[in-house]
């Protein structure tokens, strides 16, 4: 069975107040709290414009079987690697996943950067990272109601790039997703546009189990899966 489902998001996810999206400890302790507030009031007025969330998932339940350090899905093989691996035994189906905050925000980083103003330009990156991972977040959650409807549990989820599956794989998950799912394409080299966009996989099945993320036997020292680690 194949299926595809565009999402809805609730517009309290993506338009938060902007400092509810930053973690002001990233700037250090030296009085910098008064100069970001200010920042983010600029941005605030802005963000309704800037921000179009995108986002949705392609089920496929077709030839989905994981070995050891392959996952196929149809007629795509996905070289995903052992640490991933291990978290998606026991999975029968495969749902494919795209979210996007869309061009806008890039452009605000790009305007503001070419305008000097580094600080709002850098708070908007952060904004748009933020906002796409949660909508992400609350993207999976809909994958695990619509799981449950048909008697499955979810995975957790997974991306070409992290926990050392190669990016370059992007491609392949793309070829199975309509063109410019979500708003979203890909580059020669396999980075995604818009850049604040997220793809990946989460696997499902009946016997399935949820794990956490394995940062303790990942090498990947700079991803932000291990900011709480």
């Amino acid at each position: 069975m194949l299926k595809i489902k565009n999402i809805e998001f609730p517009e309290e996810i993506y338009l938060s107040k902007p400092e509810e999206l930053i973690n002001f400890e990233s700037f250090g302790s030296n009085g910098n709290s008064e100069l970001i507030s200010a920042e983010l009031e600029h941005i605030l007025p802005y963000m309704s414009d800037r921000i179009k969330i995108q986002g949705g998932f392609f089920f496929s339940d077709e030839n989905v079987r994981v070995e050891r350090e392959i996952i196929y899905c149809g007629d795509q093989v996905f070289n995903s690697g052992i640490i991933i691996n291990a978290g998606l035994r026991g999975i029968d189906s495969l749902y494919l996943i795209v979210v996007s905050a869309g061009f806008g925000v890039e452009k605000a980083v790009k305007k503001n950067f070419d305008e000097n103003n580094y600080l709002r330009g850098y708070l908007w990156d952060m904004i748009g990272s933020e906002i796409v991972e949660k909508c992400a977040d609350y993207l999976q959650q809909e994958i695990k109601t619509d799981a449950e409807e048909d008697g499955r549990k979810i995975t957790n989820r997974y991306s070409p790039g992290y926990c050392g599956w190669s990016v370059a794989e992007q491609s392949k998950l793309f070829s199975i997703l309509p063109e410019k799912f979500c708003g979203v394409s890909l580059s020669p080299s396999s980075l995604m546009s818009p850049a604040k966009s997220i793809s990946g996989i989460i696997g499902s099945g009946v016997n399935v189990k949820y794990h956490e993320y394995a940062c303790s036997i990942c090498d990947a020292e700079h991803c932000f899966r291990r900011k709480n680690v």
